[in-house]
């Protein structure tokens, strides 16, 4: 999912994915009254993945982090998490595969 599939904009604002409106995270749109709950779940879930991934990296475990990561790219895109799963392939040593991500990064 892109930034904007996702719904964030600035930190702690979203776009409703509905009608575009730009509000504070919460279960429902201000404008259009859209349902937010699974949008906001989403976002909770991938950054509760970003959040392991760095814990499992700063405690040397970059295969476990490395797991993480991808489970965060796949949730809020390649390009916000191409950076963060560049550094766990370089920590594990996959050499080939930070290779092919970093030329292969939006």
């Amino acid at each position: 999912m892109t930034e904007l599939a996702m719904g964030r904009t600035a930190e702690g604002q979203m776009r409703c994915p509905t009608c575009g409106a730009q509000q504070a995270w919460s279960d429902e749109c201000r404008r259009c009254r859209c349902d937010l709950t699974l949008l906001r779940e989403c976002r909770r879930t991938c950054d509760a993945h970003r959040r392991q991934c760095l814990r499992h990296l700063a405690q040397g475990r970059p295969d476990r982090a490395l797991r993480h990561a991808r489970h965060y790219a796949a949730l809020a895109g390649a390009a916000e998490a191409a950076p963060l799963v560049g550094v766990c392939l370089l920590l594990c040593q996959d050499w080939r595969a930070a290779l092919a991500a970093a030329v292969n990064a939006p």
